[in-house]
């Protein structure tokens, strides 16, 4: 460093009067430049403060007395500690977690990269740095069958965080202590499985999908019939009795019959007896109606009894009705019961009607059901339409019940079913209290608009087999894993990897913001300023390409840069020298 002199000698006293004015002001001009007097501001700069500065070196090979010796020198790295990040959020979407935050270029000068950290607990201590971004922007792979562990039917919770690193490597804070919770989005496939075995083992399902007990059925009018045909032969009640003592019976036949030759005949009979033991106690009567011609027969039978003993009390009742003639047959029965005791209360009432011709027959049965115990109640109604042409057979079944029980607590079942050779559909409604189903089990399944038919109305909602018609949605809320949206596929195609999903659009896109974190363009037109978000030497952007004032390229530091208009085009070298100019395209 060289010694400089504070100030200036004073001049000479032989220097004369008229020159002592000059020598004044040229003191003050030098000094006044060399910092000593005045404002410091007006400090003039020398090559050797710019090199004792740092910011400046002297260019290798450079001689003394020429041009272009100074050279920026590196630039110091900043050590400053970036922010916290700001406007994170995320969205799971089919296949990935996808994460956004605001612009760092526009909160810190020098921004490098951002780190993503993941985490299954809300703890950034047990986080793990799982990528880094340049962007604003990054979708985290996740896979389609990460489920919450309590619950098959949602995805996987993952607690995210992200910190922002600047050019010099120093890692700023995340941007919360508490993690930012986003649900994985379950493969649509996966659910309509998960579900679909859910539902298929409801108690819904399962009455739903049983065939229609056509056995039973026939084996309940097989037992009306016998009912009947038992108080037809006039059946005492003396089968009620068992090994009792003191019995005592009162009984009382009124027979009144008439015949004219050997075909015709027709009779009434009515027996009415009444019994007592040291058990129990029993009335019981039969009426009897006939009249046949030849095979030809009709009857009308019924049969009532009321008992009671130590233990419980019951009372029956039948009434049947029956017409035939050769291979036709029509019979009308309705069976009904009370039984009462300690321990169970229960009261069923029956009705079948069959039509019978040959091979084809038609058959009705309604049977309502209710009982009682001290832990459960249980309530039945079930109505059973069936028709039957040679080996084939339809049948519809409507079932009504409710179900009360100490242990399984309350519910209620409602289904109609029809059963055409085996081929079951219905629908049905069951509610236990916590689960509350609906369930249609149809090939094709619509809703149309009462009123508004014509020549262009369409049903408004169709289910025809797997798939779903629907003529006008509002949706606020969707989940899409692939479509075709009229010109637009959405997931439909992928990249060479077989995974990344490619979103096509045919025609035009149109935004007022877009931000993407790569971007490929085959053609574009800029009619608007292309700015870099990175910033320059003197706190300019790395580049501006504007449509009407041309190019602008700055560097990070010192004069680096390039300037290009439709007059000239400029160069200039770190020390901000201008090395090139072109104008009227001449160098």
């Amino acid at each position: 460093m060289t010694t400089k002199r504070s100030s200036l000698p004073a001049p000479s006293s032989k220097v004369s009067a008229e020159f002592r004015p000059f020598f004044s002001a040229l003191t003050e001009i030098i000094e006044t430049g060399e910092g000593n007097r005045g404002n410091g501001l007006d400090k003039k700069l020398t090559y050797r403060d710019l090199l004792e500065s740092g910011a400046f070196t002297l260019r290798p090979g450079w001689k003394p007395g020429g041009n272009g010796g100074l050279v920026p020198s590196p630039g110091v790295p900043d050590r400053a500690i970036p922010p916290a990040p700001v406007g994170f959020q995320g969205a799971g979407v089919f296949g990935m977690n996808t994460l956004t935050w605001d612009n760092p270029y526009k909160l810190y000068r020098n921004h490098s990269l951002t780190n993503i950290y993941r985490s299954e607990t809300d703890n950034f201590g047990q986080a793990t740095q799982i990528s880094r971004a340049t962007g604003m922007m990054y979708s985290d792979p996740i896979r389609g069958d990460a489920v919450d562990p309590n619950d098959p039917k949602k995805g996987k919770v993952y607690f995210y965080w992200i910190t922002w690193v600047s050019t010099s490597g120093i890692e700023g804070p995340p941007n919360s202590p508490a993690g930012t919770a986003i649900e994985a989005q379950l493969d649509i496939e996966y659910l309509l499985k998960l579900i679909t075995s859910q539902t298929s083992q409801s108690e819904l399902a399962k009455a739903l999908a049983k065939a229609i007990d056509l056995e039973g059925l026939n084996q309940t009018i097989a037992m009306l019939d016998a009912a009947a045909q038992s108080a037809r032969l006039l059946t005492s009640a003396e089968r009620f009795l068992r090994d009792d003592d003191n019995v005592q019976i009162r009984r009382q036949i009124t027979d009144i019959r008439v015949q004219t030759g050997e075909d015709v005949k027709a009779a009434i009979t009515q027996l009415q007896e009444v019994i007592t033991s040291d058990q129990q106690a029993i009335a019981h009567q039969i009426d009897l109606m006939q009249v046949s011609v030849g095979k030809a027969q009709a009857d009308i039978v019924g049969e009532r009894s009321a008992r009671i003993t130590l233990q419980d009390a019951a009372t029956q009742a039948l009434n049947g009705m029956s017409s035939r003639l050769e291979t036709a047959e029509a019979v009308l029965t309705g069976y009904s019961e009370t039984f009462a005791s300690a321990l169970e209360t229960q009261v069923r009432n029956m009705m079948s009607l069959v039509a019978r011709m040959d091979n084809t027959d038609a058959i009705y049965v309604s049977d309502q059901q209710a009982i009682v115990t001290e832990f459960e109640a249980t309530t039945r109604a079930i109505t059973t339409l069936q028709s039957n042409l040679n080996d084939q057979s339809a049948a519809i079944e409507q079932t009504l019940s409710t179900h009360s029980s100490a242990l399984e607590g309350l519910s209620a079942q409602y289904t109609l079913r029809l059963d055409v050779n085996g081929l079951i559909s219905g629908f049905g409604a069951y509610n236990n209290g916590a689960v509350a189903d609906f369930s249609i089990l149809a090939n094709r399944f619509w809703i149309a608009t009462p009123g508004v038919q014509g020549p262009n109305y369409v049903n408004p909602f169709t289910v025809d087999g797997e798939r779903v018609y629907i003529n006008t949605l509002l949706v606020r809320d969707a989940s899409i894993q692939q479509a075709q949206i009229g010109p637009i596929s959405i997931g439909k195609l992928t990249a060479n990897d077989g995974f990344t999903p490619i979103t096509t659009i045919g025609g035009q896109l149109r935004a007022e913001a877009i931000d993407v974190a790569n971007i490929t363009i085959g053609f574009g037109q800029v009619y608007g300023q292309l700015v870099s978000s990175q910033i320059g030497a003197g706190g300019l952007p790395r580049f501006v390409i504007d449509p009407q004032a041309g190019i602008f390229m700055n560097g990070l530091v010192g004069g680096t840069r390039m300037v290009m208009t439709d007059q000239y085009q400029h160069w200039y070298d770190a020390a901000g020298g201008l090395r090139i100019e072109i104008g009227e395209m001449m160098v």
